[in-house]
């Protein structure tokens, strides 16, 4: 694994956190590796979502979950983004993270 994967790999391990500022350090450490990797993209997406999701707002690109009566279901996303804005970041489309989440994956 690259030096960059494994910085990745390690900033995206601590984005599940409900530490804020563990979340929020992670966070800026995947945007600054997202300049030289566009791996990166997508951890920096979630770790923006996982922020939003901590301070009780709706997520902007739909990759956070929560469980809810046995089951789990996006958090609350933000109807103004759109999927061709999260494929820019990597991300699939709403429906398919939303089924993604369904089935536990």
């Amino acid at each position: 694994m690259s030096e960059a994967a494994e910085r990745i790999a390690a900033a995206a391990a601590r984005l599940p956190s409900d530490d804020r500022a563990t979340v929020e350090a992670a966070y800026r450490e995947l945007l600054a590796l997202m300049a030289r990797d566009p791996a990166a993209r997508p951890f920096a997406a979630a770790g923006f979502d996982r922020l939003r999701q901590l301070d009780g707002l709706p997520q902007k690109f739909g990759t956070q979950h929560v469980e809810r009566d046995g089951r789990r279901e996006l958090w609350p996303v933000d109807p103004a983004t759109t999927d061709s804005e999260r494929a820019k970041w990597g991300l699939p489309g709403l429906a398919e993270l939303a089924r993604r989440g369904a089935c536990g994956g």
